[in-house]
């Protein structure tokens, strides 16, 4: 048998993490997490810019970042000015894909 044959099994050897609802199979309890709050328990993070939600923080910040960084970067006139905008304080949003 191949190198192929054995990469693929190796690749599947390392997924151990079972979903407790269904048959999927992750490497990572950060994917499998991921996957119950999307699938299973409909957990979504709105983007505040746009209609699009996502099931990772990290991700709707990359995606604010990339597609609405006009839009972040324009100072806020309800703002004090003695504030970060970039502070983690306050409400925590985020995580990725379109909504359904």
């Amino acid at each position: 048998m191949g190198d192929t044959f054995f990469s693929s099994m190796n690749c599947f050897m390392r997924k151990k993490l079972k979903c407790p609802f269904c048959e999927r199979l992750y490497g990572y309890e950060t994917n499998l997490r991921a996957h119950v709050r999307q699938r299973h328990q409909g957990i979504r993070v709105p983007c505040p810019h746009c209609e699009r939600t996502f099931t990772r923080r990290n991700t709707v910040r990359r995606h604010i970042a990339r597609e609405h960084k006009n839009t972040v970067n324009q100072p806020n006139p309800n703002q004090s000015p003695d504030k970060d905008p970039n502070s983690r304080q306050g409400g925590s949003r985020g995580g990725g894909s379109r909504a359904q």
